[in-house]
């Protein structure tokens, strides 16, 4: 039994952020296996950590409170604008975008090409 809540924590853990649809389908089984309510099942959630000794909504509220941490750390991605007339800005863009600053040289060569 506790291989079982080991795995569905690691998948609801490891693939938080998971951009493909295999481990976004493995984080989101396992994060409705963990929050299913009420469940009868020998190996529900609420079973499982019952017959180890643990309180399942106290193991609910700490899973919770993790997945709200690690979201809020998450980098916010940066929106810019590459058409604009502000040169300035466009770089400062490019820099936190790639980490290395453009030469003016490949703006107006990108400008050109798009025409």
């Amino acid at each position: 039994m506790l291989a079982v809540l080991e795995d569905a924590v690691a998948c609801f853990q490891n693939y938080i952020f998971a951009r493909d649809r295999k481990g976004k389908l493995m984080s989101r089984e396992a994060e409705e296996w963990i929050f299913e309510e009420n469940s009868d099942g020998p190996f529900s959630f609420e079973a499982i950590c019952e017959a180890l000794g643990f309180d399942p909504k106290y193991t609910r509220q700490g899973l919770m409170r993790w997945k709200e941490k690690k979201l809020a750390e998450r980098p916010k991605a940066t929106v810019c604008r590459f058409s604009s007339q502000d040169e300035e800005q466009d770089a400062e863009c490019r820099v936190r975008r790639t980490g290395r600053k453009a030469h003016k040289s490949s703006r107006r060569t990108a400008i050109k090409r798009r025409g």
